[in-house]
């Protein structure tokens, strides 16, 4: 279901925010692919060429809402460059496996039979206790002046977690965002927030699907621009006419708790080419603090405790 409310705050940025809510990413993409768009021809920035090669990485919007539906084949090679970094993190998640001892639940037959004295298969209760679910916001509100390289390095940093975390037996969640402020400089600022769950806790992880939506720029640049150019409720918030044309204004982080949600770890937008992200290892880093940050943990360790 797509469905779009207007919210009134008592803290954050902006006190009225419009907000848009998708269940799934084909209840977004239909808005998108099915409403009729109020932007002047010629400024609908979904359909533009961007700023030189490599701005949305899509040949049309088509194009973008195609791979929204069969998912992005090149997002796991993406998601491979950085994962081999990530893999420190896989090693020090903390998980239980099945061992041999003298006493136990259940011997195996051969070894009792050879006379091994730790025959005795042990995992007890413990080893089958339910991982809390790990539920992650990723803001792609971006600036124009963010290279699709930074995009998809961010972006593949963010999938490697979320893989090992599923690989280690949590259970994540995964809500994309764009969000943005008009007229932020003056009294009243207005809040713009588009949201889709992009995966449910009890969804196994199609990384292919996923990565576009988290690591791919015409998420933003296409999608989500093609979103905010058919939300009439948009041009009444702002008395806007049509033949005004469409803008999108700043990205916003400043997000009351109450039009956001709860959550387990949020990533902002980015507002520059964040060296943080100019690397795979390097993303790998900035993820890995933007967890534990998120998570109210300082170190690896505290995050084992708190995942125990």
């Amino acid at each position: 279901m797509y469905r779009t409310e207007i919210i009134r705050t008592k803290t954050g940025a902006a006190k009225q925010w419009l907000v848009a809510s998708a269940d799934s990413p084909e209840d977004l993409l239909s808005k998108v692919e099915y409403s009729k768009t109020w932007a002047v021809d010629g400024n609908a920035d979904c359909s533009s060429s961007g700023e030189g090669d490599g701005w949305a990485e899509t040949r049309d919007l088509s194009h973008a809402l195609e791979l929204g539906r069969v998912g992005w084949a090149k997002g796991r090679k993406t998601m491979m460059r950085v994962l081999d970094d990530s893999n420190v993190i896989r090693r020090n998640i903390p998980h239980r496996s099945d061992g041999l001892d003298v006493g136990g639940s259940y011997p195996v037959v051969p070894l009792a039979i050879a006379g091994d004295p730790c025959c005795m298969v042990t995992h007890g209760m413990e080893s089958t206790k339910t991982k809390p679910v790990v539920k992650l916001v990723v803001n792609v509100a971006v600036s124009g002046a963010v290279t699709a390289a930074t995009i998809m390095t961010r972006g593949g940093a963010i999938l490697s977690w979320v893989d090992g975390l599923e690989a280690e037996g949590f259970r994540c969640e995964i809500d994309v965002i764009e969000s943005g402020l008009f007229r932020e400089t003056t009294p009243n600022p207005l809040g713009v927030l588009y949201t889709v769950k992009v995966k449910r806790a009890d969804e196994p992880l199609d990384i292919d699907r996923v990565a576009f939506w988290v690591c791919h720029p015409a998420i933003q640049r296409r999608i989500f621009f093609a979103a905010y150019e058919r939300s009439p409720e948009l041009g009444t918030m702002l008395g806007l006419s049509p033949v005004e044309g469409v803008t999108y204004r700043s990205p916003c982080d400043h997000l009351p708790e109450d039009v956001l949600g709860l959550h387990s770890v949020y990533f902002p937008s980015l507002l520059r080419n964040n060296p943080d992200y100019a690397s795979p290892v390097a993303a790998v880093a900035a993820v890995e603090r933007a967890v534990l940050l998120s998570l109210q943990v300082e170190d690896i360790d505290q995050f084992n405790e708190w995942a125990a």
